[in-house]
């Protein structure tokens, strides 16, 4: 199959119809930076109308983390496009593929994000221990057992790849309504629509070519982003009213689909 951006945009469809660990061609494997371009093209060909439509219902005007970011931009370059992609796709990607080791990995960053948010200590406590006494049960047995929940548990994810894969996908949307101050409850889906697609292809690329080039394509996905947003204020202070305001909302609409 040629690699052009109509082969890698059908590949990408076929795909979300159907998840499967091992769906890239030899010719797409051998030549990952070529695909992951027009991946990159796919994703952003579908993030501006997304990001469109959540200007049209006022979205953009809602409060947002990153605007308290915004006069610091060598924090939000740093959390977006290192931490951010390096801690997200450890805990919703990394266990796409089964294994022990990585679903742990994927809990314990989960974990602490979580005790990030949680206010009261005892709470925090509860919730790691009760994980960590799963963690050691679950290797006690399979360890007794001779690998065989391992095993058993490694098929069924294989047979049934769509459900870790949506789960995931769609709790990595939902972590990003976090982003947002107070808002209408029906406003909930289209909040995450951009992160839902970017879940999508971010997990395409983590099954077909490995973790790490889901990380490098979530930071240029939010690089991107930064660079775009801080450009936008930048000439937001030089510009016309009427062309400020479209600046404004610009500016607004890039910050969404961060992070």
């Amino acid at each position: 199959m040629p690699i052009s951006f109509s082969t890698v945009a059908n590949d990408v469809w076929n795909f979300v119809k159907r998840p499967r660990l091992a769906h890239l061609s030899d010719t797409f494997l051998s030549n990952p930076a070529q695909v992951l371009w027009f991946l990159l093209l796919l994703d952003f060909l579908l993030m501006f109308p997304l990001s469109g439509l959540l200007g049209v219902l006022g979205v953009e005007n809602m409060d947002h983390k990153i605007d308290a970011l915004k006069d610091n931009p060598l924090q939000l370059a740093a959390l977006a496009v290192i931490m951010a992609p390096i801690l997200e796709e450890a805990a919703f990607r990394l266990p796409m593929k089964f294994s022990y080791v990585r679903i742990s990995i994927a809990l314990g960053v989960a974990l602490m994000v979580m005790a990030g948010q949680i206010q009261d200590e005892k709470i925090v406590g509860i919730i790691i221990g009760v994980l960590l006494f799963s963690v050691f049960l679950y290797q006690f047995i399979n360890t007794q057992k001779d690998d065989q929940l391992n095993q058993k548990f490694g098929h069924w994810w294989e047979q049934h790849f769509y459900i870790p894969f949506w789960s995931l996908t769609i709790a990595f949307a939902v972590l990003h309504l976090s982003n947002f101050g107070d808002f209408p409850l029906h406003f909930a889906p289209f909040l995450v629509l951009p992160q839902f697609v970017l879940g999508a292809i971010l997990g395409y690329v983590r099954t077909g070519f490995g973790f790490m080039y889901a990380v490098l394509f979530h930071a240029l996905h939010n690089g991107i982003l930064v660079g775009l947003a801080m450009m936008a204020s930048s000439a937001e202070q030089f510009a016309e009213p009427s062309l400020g305001r479209v600046i404004t909302l610009f500016d607004g609409l890039m910050a969404i689909g961060l992070l």
